[in-house]
C-alpha cells in the first residue's frame, strides 16, 4: 500500500497518469479545516506582534503563502 491516493484503476497511458496526478493532488492538499486552523494560528501570531510593535508589517512566506504546503 505505497500509494494511498490510488483508490481506483486508472486509464491506460497519459490519461491514466493525469488521473493519478489529480488524485495525488487531492490526497496531499490540505482540507479546508486544516487551512482554517493554520490561518487562525497566523492571525493569533499577527495580533501578538501588532500588540508589541503596532507598525510592524507581518507577512507569511514560503510554501504556506504560495498554497503549496503539505497538511502536516
Amino acid at each position: 500500500m505505497g500509494t494511498p491516493w490510488k483508490v481506483k484503476n486508472y486509464s491506460e497511458g497519459i490519461l491514466g497518469l493525469h488521473e493519478e496526478i489529480n488524485d495525488f493532488y487531492k490526497y496531499m492538499s490540505p482540507r479546508a479545516e486544516e487551512e482554517r486552523m493554520r490561518m487562525e494560528v497566523v492571525d493569533r501570531i499577527e495580533r501578538v506582534i501588532k500588540d508589541l510593535w503596532p507598525t510592524a508589517d507581518v507577512q507569511v512566506f514560503g510554501s504556506f503563502s504560495t498554497g503549496l504546503y503539505l497538511p502536516t
